[in-house]
């Protein structure tokens, strides 16, 4: 999975496409903050979720499911 699936209102804000921006599913966002870097695959929120921690897929699929890692692994390989 790339990490742009687990976000589909994700919208590019560079030309290059490495960077896009969303609205973050960890807290009530109503101005999207939830920055993303499709190079590294990773995506952080400025509004702090996290502890301000970059999230890979797995972990932000985690975050999003209230679950741990290998549960959130698990969901992923069904969707599949």
């Amino acid at each position: 999975f790339a990490i742009l699936d687990v976000l589909p209102d994700a919208q590019k804000t560079d030309p290059s496409g490495r960077w896009y921006i969303a609205r973050c599913p960890l807290h009530d966002d109503q101005n999207p903050s939830l920055w993303v870097d499709v190079q590294r695959q990773l995506c952080g929120c400025y509004a702090g979720c996290n502890c301000g921690k970059p999230l890979d897929v797995v972990n932000l699929a985690a975050a999003i499911w209230n679950v741990d890692n290998r549960t959130a692994i698990e969901r992923l390989r069904e969707m599949l």
